[in-house]
């Protein structure tokens, strides 16, 4: 089942590599190769190719921590990183943890932010089951507000973000 997951995730993520620096393209290329059978050595390589900005990357250490190490903490770092650089995915992820409180304080406000910036960036459809949940834990005027946030965080290219 995992594996399965990584290829679903990789599928999603291969999608916008094309804006990846063909330096930063080349490690997680190898990354995603090794990943399979090692990953340690592809985790170190996503960090090589995190520590210089790829976005892809940052994501990838965010759901390995995330999912195989429990280490939520990190997973938050990793995922905010790559969310602000508009990864719809990342942005799921981010809303996920602040919806759950691992790694972070429970925020539902914060979940549903980082939910439907992933519903602005074409995130994937699962997004809308969490927004449907948070949807009961936030008044009509708190969501209009936070969708209204969104929108500017978008359009300031991420530099408004909460």
């Amino acid at each position: 089942m995992k594996k399965y997951a990584y290829i679903v995730l990789f599928y999603f993520c291969s999608l916008s590599l094309a804006e990846a620096k063909p330096s930063t393209e080349q490690l997680y290329q190898q990354a995603i190769e090794i990943i399979m059978s090692d990953e340690e050595q592809a985790l170190a390589l996503f960090h090589q190719a995190a520590e210089e900005g790829n976005a892809l990357s940052q994501f990838q250490i965010g759901r390995i921590n995330d999912w195989n190490k429990e280490n939520y903490v990190t997973a938050h770092k990793y995922y905010e990183l790559s969310a602000h650089q508009g990864v719809a995915i990342a942005q799921l992820h981010l809303g996920a943890l602040y919806k759950d409180g691992k790694g972070v304080p429970q925020n539902f406000s914060k979940a549903y932010f980082w939910g439907y910036m992933s519903k602005l960036n074409d995130g994937p459809s699962v997004g809308a089951r969490m927004l449907s949940v948070l949807s009961t834990k936030l008044t009509s005027q708190e969501m209009l507000n936070l969708q209204k946030d969104a929108r500017k965080c978008l359009r300031s290219k991420y530099k408004t973000c909460s």
